[in-house]
């Protein structure tokens, strides 16, 4: 009898744990300030470059803009697009794991403020808006920007983070 309700807790257990693991995800607002929003293809314009939309936030608009190109120019090298229609290339330009992590100062430096990655990306002023209404401390703007994908590729092959 006592194995028999041993049985029955631990069918009843397990039957708990896998329905609490069919739970539906919830976005969380990540370091890039995003808000869940992930950088999306428009299109790619008539010399190859990708069109995206994407995300950012910062004290004031020019600080989110800045940070909004940072995470459209990061998405294509490291991340990959996940979301908009099929034109753009979806993989990341850099397909190792970790390779943030394993070029750690040199991304730091590409990033930086004023950094290297500004040479290849663009905004479009007209196409910004602002996402989410002004709080105490930060911005939150939507920007289409122009992501001269093949230009990042041949930049990472000569700095050898990729091989040729």
């Amino acid at each position: 009898m006592k194995l028999i309700f041993k049985l029955m807790m631990s069918a009843a257990i397990l039957c708990m744990v896998a329905l609490g693991a069919c739970k539906t995800q919830t976005n969380i607002a990540n370091e890039y300030g995003s808000y869940g929003f992930n950088t999306t293809c428009i299109g790619v314009d008539p010399n190859g470059a990708q069109i995206l939309r994407t995300w950012g936030n910062g004290i004031n608009k020019a600080k989110a803009i800045e940070q909004a190109k940072r995470n459209a120019v990061e998405t294509v090298l490291l991340k990959g697009i996940i979301d908009g229609n099929g034109q753009c290339d979806k993989r990341p330009v850099i397909n190792e794991v970790n390779a943030r992590e394993k070029y750690e100062a040199y991304f730091n430096a590409f990033f930086r403020d004023g950094g290297a990655y500004n040479k290849y990306v663009h905004l479009e002023e007209s196409r910004t808006s602002r996402i989410k209404s002004k709080n105490s401390e930060m911005e939150a703007w939507s920007v289409v920007v122009i992501v001269d994908r093949s230009a990042l590729k041949a930049r990472m092959i000569e700095d050898n983070v990729i091989p040729r």
